[in-house]
């Protein structure tokens, strides 16, 4: 696994350089525009499932390098776990650096003549603790919507997923939107869930909940995408 691991990273380390620039450049873009050091740790957080997802989707129909890939001595199983891996470990470095711009943001820029509003507001975004909830929760979604994107991708190919999954997803959210209003007592639940989580010392514990939440959705992902891979005609 650490052949098919370390393959697929070089594929995009110097991608990777480049948007960590670009990154930068739009959370402090989205910062500004929204006042707010909230959206700019998300923002950062979200960006690298979806955009590694579809760059190694990209290599994959590129001048069959998938077909060659399979002559390799690499399993089929150590592919789909090198790619898992590969998507996890960069999109949590970048959820972690995102909370250290954080950090900097609400600590250096409220010097400057930016308004006694944003100063306020950034003053206020500055605990550590709910920085990482907000970089975790935006990963967390994020990587969920990847887990259904993956096994498509690697079974039928980034075409056939670019139009299949995005529809179903947006019929499953749509239901769900419409349905979950009707259920009886949850309004109720969602009250308690935002006045639970109003008190600071429940953020650990929803962050780390949001945290394992996701892995376990992320490997069962990556179980399924191993089946269906295994079955794939290169």
């Amino acid at each position: 696994m650490k052949a098919a691991f370390l393959s697929e990273f070089a594929s995009v380390r110097s991608t990777l350089a480049q948007m960590a620039l670009i990154y930068l450049a739009c959370g402090i873009f989205i910062c500004v525009g929204m006042k707010s050091a909230f959206g700019m740790v998300g923002a950062i957080s979200a960006m690298t499932p979806f955009f590694l997802t579809f760059t190694f989707a990209g290599y994959d129909a590129m001048n069959g390098w998938e077909r060659y890939r399979a002559t390799l001595p690499l399993s089929r199983r150590d592919i789909v776990l090198g790619r898992y891996a590969n998507v996890l470990a960069c999109s949590v470095v970048a959820a972690a650096a995102s909370v250290v711009i954080g950090l900097a943001v609400t600590a250096l820029v409220p010097a400057l003549p930016i308004g006694e509003e944003f100063s306020a507001r950034l003053a206020e975004e500055s605990d550590p603790a709910l920085l990482t909830f907000v970089a975790v929760a935006a990963l967390g979604i994020m990587l969920v919507v990847t887990s259904f994107l993956l096994p498509v991708v690697l079974r039928f190919g980034l075409n056939k997923a670019i139009r299949f999954v995005p529809l179903g997803m947006f019929v499953v959210i749509m239901l769900g939107g419409l349905a979950l209003p009707n259920i009886a007592g949850m309004p109720e639940v969602f009250a308690r869930l935002d006045a639970w989580l109003s008190n600071p010392a429940n953020i650990p514990l929803a962050t780390a909940a949001i945290a394992g939440i996701t892995l376990i959705v992320f490997a069962a992902s990556c179980l399924i995408a191993m089946r269906l891979y295994r079955e794939k005609d290169l």
